[in-house]
């Protein structure tokens, strides 16, 4: 049975086949590879993302993850699509720093 975008993450965990230690190592990769994507493709989302990108993305998540000797087996698609959708919606909407506003020239009626 796939797993659905609405998921809650215990099923997407249990789903994967990762323990927690593993599990909180793949949601760091996978939010780096999340970050790396929004840097490049600002306006899109995971979904919206070409065929090839997506698959290029899931390929060095992948990698990644056994690089650092965590087993990928139970890695699907279906649970790479799912964290990056919550992924990349997150850092669309998080909260940004906001920019830096040039002071105002003094004046004497409004800062007395």
């Amino acid at each position: 049975m796939p797993l659905r975008l609405e998921s809650p993450t215990l099923d997407a965990q249990a789903a994967s086949g990762l323990g927690k230690t593993q599990w909180d190592i793949f949601l760091k990769i996978t939010r780096k590879e999340a970050e790396t994507l929004y840097s490049a493709h600002p306006s899109i989302t995971w979904t919206n993302l070409d065929a090839h990108v997506q698959w290029v993305s899931s390929a060095r998540i992948i990698d990644a993850l056994e690089e650092v000797q965590i087993p990928t087996g139970g890695i699907t698609e279906d649970i790479i699509r799912w964290r990056m959708v919550k992924a990349i919606n997150y850092i669309m909407v998080r909260p940004r720093p906001p920019a830096p506003t040039a002071s105002l020239p003094y004046d004497p009626v409004r800062d007395f």
